[in-house]
Order: C-alpha cells, then sequence, then structure tokens
C-alpha cells in the first residue's frame, strides 16, 4: 500500500468522525499528544488543558508522516464532556511497527472509552510529569501516542 491509498487528513478526519458518530460518541475532536495525557489506570484518564492552539498543526504533520510511511493510526482515546480526546500515530522506526498491522490507515476508539479527567493547573501538571508512575507510563505507553516534540 503506497500513502495514496490513505486518505488526506481531512478526508480521514471525516470518516473518523462517522465512526464516532455511529458508536454514539462525541464527534467534536481534540487533538493531544502523549505529553497532554496520562492514563493512572485504564479506566481513568487524566489530560492536562488547555491542549495548546498548535495541536491540529502538529496532529496534521504526524500523519502526513505516517502516510509517507505508509501506515498511520488515528484513535479515540477518552472523552471531556461532548468533546473526544483523539491522537494520532505512526512508526518512526521499523521496530515501531505494530505486529499485523503491516501498512494502510487505522481508525479505532480505545476500550475502555471513558471520560477523562482534567487538570488545569500547570504546577501540578509539571510535578505530575517527575513522578515514577507518570515516566513508567509514558516508558511503556510509547507504542500509541506521540509525544508532541516528536513531531515538531
Amino acid at each position: 500500500m503506497n500513502n495514496e491509498q490513505i486518505p488526506l487528513f481531512f478526508d480521514a478526519v471525516k470518516n473518523f468522525k462517522f465512526l464516532l458518530k455511529s458508536l454514539s460518541y462525541p464527534s467534536s475532536i481534540c487533538w493531544v499528544f502523549r505529553d497532554d495525557i496520562y492514563e493512572k489506570r485504564i479506566n481513568e484518564t487524566i489530560v492536562h488543558i488547555p491542549i495548546p492552539e498548535n495541536r491540529v498543526e502538529l496532529i496534521k504533520k504526524a500523519y502526513n508522516n505516517g502516510r509517507k510511511k505508509g501506515m498511520v493510526k488515528m484513535q479515540g482515546l477518552c472523552s471531556i464532556g461532548p468533546t473526544t480526546v483523539s491522537t494520532v500515530w505512526y512508526p518512526k522506526t521499523e521496530e515501531d511497527r505494530i505486529q499485523g498491522f503491516e501498512y494502510g490507515i487505522n481508525v479505532s476508539v480505545r476500550n475502555p472509552f471513558c471520560p477523562a479527567k482534567t487538570v488545569e493547573d500547570k504546577y501540578w501538571w509539571l510535578l505530575k510529569t517527575f513522578s515514577p508512575a507518570y515516566k513508567q507510563y509514558h516508558r511503556f505507553d510509547h507504542h500509541i501516542m506521540l509525544l508532541s516534540s516528536e513531531v515538531a
């Protein structure tokens, strides 16, 4: 599969919103990277808000990087009110490729799809990023989400 067979970003978002609606999830999307989110447990996610305004452009860049490599994943992670918190992922190296997912686009919603808690306090978030639990989460969840600095 070549990158022409993976839809352009805005077409993929349109299809993703259709999937969200068909599953009765919010079709309004808030784009995040790994550094915006912390999953304490499988059903307890914390999202640092406000999300920087450049997220859509960075997500689009990540999507296009994946499109060039022939493999991209778009995933709904959780919800904040009437919004689905979502991300885009692509393999940066051959070792990052997921077994059974060779080429193309994978559009999905995480299961369980749960409401997230939000944190606005930037100092609380900064302290949390130094915690061993946060670091462990990011060490083992690298194949699911990119850091914003990995795309910028």
